[in-house]
């Protein structure tokens, strides 16, 4: 079955309802006229989005910015979206409504966004500070720094803005670990509203790591690193080499949301199943085949998994979006945009597969594609039987 593009937001200003913009202060809020907003500070602007215009339905979005990361919430209702001039919209598509927006100025090569799996909390990592927002209030709740505040120097020796590129929750919300591109693993805690680990972490710049219990224990599918204990225990290189490859060329990861496991798209071409607990390699799928000298600009980009886990949508840096049924491993290609695909996330209770990117001619792309049909997937997406997680 051919997927249907279902709505398209183009990169256009929005309008926002009057008397609706707001400057976070930490005591309170204090009402900021519209033609005096000083947008290198912290803005939160909660208002309406224009509707958009022809036959698209549309995601609502406001930003004209390369949109570095997107994330459904846990009730597949709100989309949040980072993009690469630091600003983060959370919109409702359904409505066209933006409900809030931050903007933090940056130049950004990553920035990463992701919601707790309650939806209760909302995570965004732009340049080396991590933001918490409360999602029933929209209340900035905390802020931490998870990174090198001087910048970075990357694998061709040129300089770079920090960035996070990985945040992960732990199931019950209580734990958040991120990773930067300056190779920082840091984990804050909610209930102490502290950092309770940080260290310089290889991991932290590639597959990045997920909190396996509240005992402190983390894992990026090769190691595990005890955050209280600073414990750590790798796997042995001979029995999973193909998990050290991946963790070596800086996959593009997404953990199962149960976080007993962990995806790696590499730049490759390859997707692959590691447990991260036992720290062992159960599946290696190909998705596309990366003969090109350049081939990092060519890799896969991002990957999200289905609500049911049997599926991963996969988006590559050279534009085309891809569903893999992780049972019978088969592969589709859904389209190919001309452009560059950056980010890719499926809504969890529907099966419609969002995907950001630029396009060949340096517009920012956000579209959402249904995909019942492709690879297997079935017409009605069920949500897997709830599981009793320790965290």
């Amino acid at each position: 079955m051919d997927a249907s593009r279902i709505c398209m937001a183009g990169a256009r200003p929005c309008r926002y309802a009057r008397g609706h913009v707001r400057h976070f202060k930490e005591k309170g809020w204090r009402h900021v006229p519209t033609r005096r907003r000083n947008w290198h500070h912290v803005l939160l602007i909660i208002g309406l989005l224009s509707v958009l215009g022809g036959s698209n339905t549309g995601h609502a979005q406001g930003s004209e910015s390369a949109i570095l990361d997107i994330a459904w919430s846990p009730n597949g209702e709100m989309l949040a979206t980072v993009d690469r001039n630091g600003t983060l919209n959370v919109t409702l598509p359904s409505e066209n409504i933006l409900v809030v927006q931050f903007v933090q100025s940056f130049s950004l090569n990553e920035a990463t966004v992701e919601w707790s799996l309650q939806g209760d909390f909302l995570a965004v990592g732009i340049g080396n500070l991590v933001s918490i927002w409360d999602s029933t209030t929209w209340n900035l709740r905390h802020q931490f720094i998870a990174g090198d505040s001087d910048g970075v120097t990357n694998y061709y020796s040129t300089e770079t803005s920090e960035g996070i590129i990985n945040i992960r929750w732990s199931t019950d919300g209580q734990y958040i670990v991120t990773g930067s591109l300056s190779y920082v693993t840091t984990v804050w805690s909610q209930s102490e509203s502290r950092i309770v680990y940080q260290g310089v972490d290889a991991s932290s710049g590639g597959p990045g790591r997920v909190w396996l219990s509240n005992n402190g224990w983390m894992s990026d599918g090769v190691s595990r690193l005890n955050a209280f204990t600073g414990e750590l225990f790798r796997a042995n290189r001979s029995e999973s080499p193909n998990a050290f490859l991946a963790s070596a060329e800086g996959a593009s990861t997404d953990p199962r949301p149960d976080n007993t496991q962990l995806a790696w798209g590499t730049v490759h071409g390859e997707l692959l199943i590691v447990n991260a607990e036992a720290l062992i390699l159960e599946s290696g799928i190909r998705v596309k085949y990366n003969t090109d000298p350049n081939s990092m600009l060519l890799g896969i980009a991002d990957i999200s998994w289905d609500s049911t886990w049997n599926f991963i949508a996969v988006a590559s840096r050279d534009g085309e979006l891809y569903v893999v049924n992780l049972i019978t491993e088969e592969v589709a290609s859904v389209f190919n945009i001309d452009g560059q695909l950056t980010s890719v996330d499926w809504n969890p209770q529907t099966n419609q597969v969002t995907y950001a990117g630029v396009s060949s001619a340096g517009e920012a792309i956000l579209e959402t594609v249904d995909v019942s049909g492709v690879a297997g997937v079935p017409e009605v997406a069920v949500a897997p039987a709830p599981t009793q997680a320790s965290g």
